[in-house]
């Protein structure tokens, strides 16, 4: 919590030069209920039965600022909220307290029992909303991976992605 600038900013040690790497097992198991692909989210956008959270800045998510990837529309997801991973982080890089997260993700119409996808530009800062609900002791968020590296993209496989701009106006590019 805070990640690798805490750890250093706390005088705990770190090593430089080639990785010594060693053999290790992991066990996991899949859980394909904490995954929205591509499909899951177009059905999504017509029931609304789960609330779609970006990550990713408000800039972006409005599609005021350009996006970093070459072939991609501007704006969001119609339906989304934004909700900047930056914002659940304190200045030193941990989670907010509880009650704080509580209110921002309030803030942006998630309960305790609302249902969420978490969405960013490629996948990984949307992790941040998941660990954020959970951390706040809300039921487990959905991550959508392709998030908008593959909602986003000029060139759609299959049916056009709708996208909003600032004012909700929703075109069918694709």
């Amino acid at each position: 919590d805070g990640g690798f600038p805490l750890w250093r900013s706390e005088g705990l040690p770190v090593e430089s030069g080639a990785e010594k790497p060693f053999p290790k097992t992991y066990h996991c198991q899949y859980q394909p209920a904490m995954l929205r692909t591509l499909d899951d989210m177009r059905h999504n956008l017509f029931s609304g039965r789960e609330r779609v959270l970006d990550a990713r800045s408000p800039g972006r998510f409005y599609g005021e600022e350009k996006e970093p990837r070459p072939g991609m529309r501007a704006g969001h997801i119609p339906g989304s909220a934004n909700l900047h991973y930056a914002t659940l982080l304190t200045k030193d890089g941990r989670l907010k307290s509880v009650t704080e997260l509580r209110k921002l993700l309030k803030a942006v119409e998630v309960e305790h029992d609302t249902p969420v996808i978490a969405t960013c530009g490629s996948g990984v800062t949307a992790c941040i909303l998941a660990l954020a609900m959970e951390a706040a002791g809300y039921p487990q968020a959905a991550v959508y991976d392709g998030s908008w590296a593959e909602w986003g993209r000029e060139e759609q496989k299959g049916p056009p992605t709708p996208v909003a701009g600032k004012r909700e106006q929703i075109s069918k590019s694709g």
